[in-house]
């Protein structure tokens, strides 16, 4: 009968153990429960390597997954350092992988990460002001390709 307990124990401590946590009472399934990141490397203008943190300090970082984030709104700058908190009304979705090459020359992927909804829009005027965010971070994300791109010929 110990030995069962034992067993029983183990198999619900393992189980419990994942690299993230579902949220709850979400309309977006495929939502992850990590709701801060500790960007280790920025890489352009808002993106970057960041581990998953599950304290209000980040003090666990260096014992979760490295991700490569890309940051809610397209207008803000990741930095070194940062601790980029998830905004509210979004989640953490894991869509995809990125593939970047380290000091030592090795080749890495990592989980790739995106800001959404948690919920389904609720009114025609929510529904419009998402519609109208993202047209305002495709904006965003087409003039800071364009100075990028400037600045590599002025260089």
């Amino acid at each position: 009968m110990k030995k069962l307990i034992l067993a029983f124990t183990v198999l619900l401590t393992s189980c419990a153990i994942t690299d993230s946590f579902k949220e709850v009472n979400i309309d977006n399934e495929n939502c992850i429960g990590v709701r801060r990141f500790k960007v280790l490397q920025a890489i352009y203008h808002n993106t970057g390597l960041a581990y998953e943190c599950f304290t209000p300090d980040c003090s666990d970082y260096y014992h979760n997954n490295l991700d490569f984030i890309l940051g809610d709104k397209v207008s803000e700058d990741l930095y070194d350092g940062m601790i980029y908190e998830v905004p509210t009304d979004k989640c953490a979705v894991r869509k995809g992988v990125y593939k970047y090459e380290n000091k030592e020359g090795t080749m890495k992927t990592v989980s790739q990460i995106v800001f959404e909804y948690k919920n389904d829009y609720k009114s025609e005027e929510e529904h419009q002001n998402r519609i109208y965010e993202a047209k305002e971070n495709i904006y965003s994300l087409c003039m800071n390709s364009y100075e990028d791109e400037k600045l590599q010929k002025d260089e």
